[in-house]
């Protein structure tokens, strides 16, 4: 290794130990007073800054309850306001595309609701969960097969609510 060559190892030893020296004194000279001085006057700031402390925490903290309250109240009217305008929006662009759009919505919305009844009489909801209903072709073809014969039965059973879409 050519670091640990007898011949220049004296020197190498040498120059070491001057940079450490000097970086040492450095060091000493310089940096460490900067540094005591500095926790000097934080212990002094210390000792006067409970008080102080308190204070600007309470203050701080009323601050920010201020702005999440306001924050809060804003939010709020601008979702209602944003309802408000959805439903004035909604209300004049369903006249114009079909009147009779809420009962179709409702046939819908009362089929739908049909079918999730269907399937939570069904399947189990564990099973469901955790998606082990369906590991098989064999599982999955069973709970199908049982869940359009509970529709189909529910359908025919209310025929008068049903649109057509389980016939």
């Amino acid at each position: 290794m050519p670091q640990l060559d007898k011949v220049t190892f004296l020197s190498q030893v040498f120059w070491f130990c001057l940079v450490f020296a000097f970086l040492y004194l450095i060091l000493v000279r310089v940096f460490l007073p900067a540094l005591a001085r500095i926790v000097r006057v934080r212990q002094v700031l210390a000792k006067s800054a409970p008080a102080e402390k308190t204070s600007a925490q309470t203050g701080t903290t009323d601050v920010y309850t201020q702005s999440f309250d306001a924050s809060l109240s804003s939010f709020t009217s601008y979702v209602d306001f944003l309802s408000r305008w959805n439903t004035q929006k909604l209300n004049s662009i369903v006249g114009t595309i079909s009147p009779d759009f809420m009962d179709i919505y409702e046939d819908m919305r009362s089929e739908n609701l049909l079918v999730e009844a269907a399937i939570n009489n069904v399947v189990p909801p564990v099973g469901r969960g955790q998606n082990l209903v369906f590991e098989s072709e064999v599982h999955n073809d069973m709970f199908t097969s049982q869940i359009c014969e509970v529709i189909e039965n529910e359908g025919n059973d209310d025929a008068s609510s049903n649109s057509g879409f389980f016939r």
